[in-house]
């Protein structure tokens, strides 16, 4: 339930969402209460107590972060994503928070056949359209979209010549049909485009999806942009997240962990609006300061991308940041995820990075499945 009730919170008034949270007129007090309920020793219930103050309180500074891309646009910060359960898990989600997201994530994921990424919703279009439909229409949604279908896939780097295929125009025809029919989907929800966010080929930089960049990395950037050219022309109000993985760096042979910085497989400026990482526990799994260090900022050795330089190389670029995912995780996911051990402190230092690199946030959105949801959960 929105609610157009001004906080004070230092100097700054913010208009915020609203949810169940003191916030001080000092902003040292107002530090020290955040940190005060950031203790993981504190019992059960204090996952869902970090959680609620993270994504309730940073709205409150909501003013500093809006879209330099998008005048007079809403500030995306707290969000919510989920793979499947529009309308019930985003119900479940806004009632366990106490407060609707001000921006949701949704997947279509993935599409087995050149027809079906075609439609503009591939497999699971349901998710997408499920959420245009129940969502309130100013909520902006981040669609995350396969870049190819199973059917030419380069998972586990299998098929590396389908990116010198698409840099040449193989697909074009592919994309012009996909991007006519997904906004027809848009305007017939009674959406405008430039409510819509498109998250192309997400984690690309693994190798667990049919489009995976493996070792064509200059391929893969004429492709990117070839792809995202086409949207543009057809949907010239959306925007465009470049998300990659925190996990590997790209450029890579497969079996081997050569390869490139976030820099170097970032396509060209003008054609992407934000840049994005999937970051998740366990790489490694965060237990006190010095294993968030290597998370936060890993070795070169380890050639992973860390949020440090994330937002490096957006201030680089002069882009806003996101996390288009974050989450702890547990095992009970069909046993291929281990328990996240101190979920608390991976909260808290994701906290610490927001809240120090606000003012060139876009978003941040908790992953919200099976493995990592925090509603209707006591520990």
């Amino acid at each position: 339930r929105r609610s157009n009730r001004q906080i004070e919170s230092g100097n700054a008034s913010a208009s915020m969402l609203n949810c169940e949270l003191r916030l001080f007129h000092s902003s040292g007090e107002w530090y020290d209460l955040i940190y005060s309920s950031l203790d993981s020793s504190r019992g059960p219930l204090m996952t869902r107590t970090i959680l609620l103050f993270l994504l309730c309180a940073y709205s409150a500074h909501a003013s500093t972060a809006t879209l330099t891309n998008r005048p007079g646009g809403p500030a995306w910060l707290s969000g919510w994503g989920q793979i499947s359960s529009i309308p019930d898990g985003f119900t479940a989600w806004s009632s366990w928070l106490g407060r609707e997201p001000d921006i949701v994530v949704v997947w279509s994921n993935p599409a087995s056949t050149w027809k079906d990424f075609e439609t503009g919703k591939a497999n699971v279009g349901y998710n997408f359209t499920s959420a245009m439909k129940y969502l309130p229409k100013t909520t902006p949604i981040i669609h995350s979209y396969p870049m190819l279908p199973d059917e030419v896939s380069n998972r586990k780097c299998q098929n590396p010549t389908v990116w010198d295929q698409f840099a040449a125009g193989s697909f074009d025809s592919h994309y012009q049909a996909m991007a006519q029919n997904m906004k027809t989907l848009i305007q017939d929800a009674g959406r405008d485009p430039s409510n819509t966010i498109i998250r192309l080929g997400w984690e690309m930089n693994g190798d667990w999806y049919a489009w995976s960049i493996c070792n064509k990395v200059s391929q893969f950037k004429q492709s990117w942009a070839r792809a995202v050219g086409i949207i543009k022309s057809v949907m010239p109000g959306v925007m465009i997240d470049f998300s990659p993985d925190v996990g590997f760096t790209a450029g890579r042979n497969y079996g081997s962990t050569a390869g490139v910085n976030l820099d170097g497989f970032l396509p060209t400026d003008s054609i992407y609006d934000v840049i994005s990482l999937s970051h998740h526990d366990g790489l490694p799994f965060v237990t006190s300061d010095s294993t968030w260090q290597e998370h936060y900022a890993p070795p070169a050795s380890k050639r992973f991308i860390g949020l440090k330089e994330l937002v490096d190389t957006a201030a680089k670029h002069d882009k806003k940041f996101a996390l288009s995912e974050w989450a702890t995780q547990r095992s009970d996911c069909e046993g291929k995820w281990k328990t996240s051990p101190d979920p608390a402190l991976f909260i808290r230092k994701t906290y610490e990075h927001i809240s120090a690199n606000k003012a060139r946030l876009a978003w941040h959105k908790y992953f919200s499945v099976g493995c990592t949801q925090l509603y209707g959960r006591q520990s």
